[in-house]
């Protein structure tokens, strides 16, 4: 794992007692002059940014939202079409059905109550089968909770043929 590899590497560097402007009396009551500590700061950084990732990693992640049908949103579609979304999580959480939310449009009106009569929801995914889009290009935010509170959104674009 990488941020296995940058934690050792920072560990197997030998590390002063003391600080490099503590014995050159430059700048007194200052910890380290910038140039002489650029290096140091640089290590912490990325040491801080690896405890992070590595602190997320064991966490597991957020949910993930997979298209899968129709296989390409980049031509045009002619409807009706089938629909099915794939929804995934870590192994200490489960999807949550009822948190899932289809948002329309750069305002992101909340469409769920429209589209949930022709489609399946589970803890695996979403399904409408031959369902009937209007002519044009739609943008939908698609959205999934876990049991533990972690969400997930997905933003698809459609272009559906007149």
């Amino acid at each position: 794992m990488r941020t296995t590899a940058i934690l050792a590497s920072l560990a197997a560097e030998p590390r002063a007692s003391k600080s490099p402007c503590e014995d050159s009396g430059e700048f007194p009551g200052c910890i380290t002059p910038w140039r002489k500590c650029m290096r140091w700061c640089i290590a912490l950084a990325i040491s801080m940014l690896a405890l992070s990732a590595a602190a997320f990693d064991a966490t597991g992640g957020e949910p993930s939202i997979t298209i899968v049908s129709p296989q390409s949103t980049v031509g045009l579609i002619s409807t009706p079409v089938r629909i099915e979304v794939s929804f995934d999580t870590s192994p200490d959480a489960r999807i949550v059905p009822d948190t899932f939310k289809v948002l329309y449009g750069a305002f992101r009106i909340d469409v769920t109550s429209k589209i949930r009569p022709y489609a399946v929801v589970s803890e695996h995914g979403f399904l409408a089968e031959k369902a009937v889009l209007p002519p044009g290009t739609h943008r939908l935010f698609l959205q999934i909770s876990d049991s533990v509170g972690r969400t997930a959104e997905s933003e698809v674009k459609i272009s559906v043929a007149k």
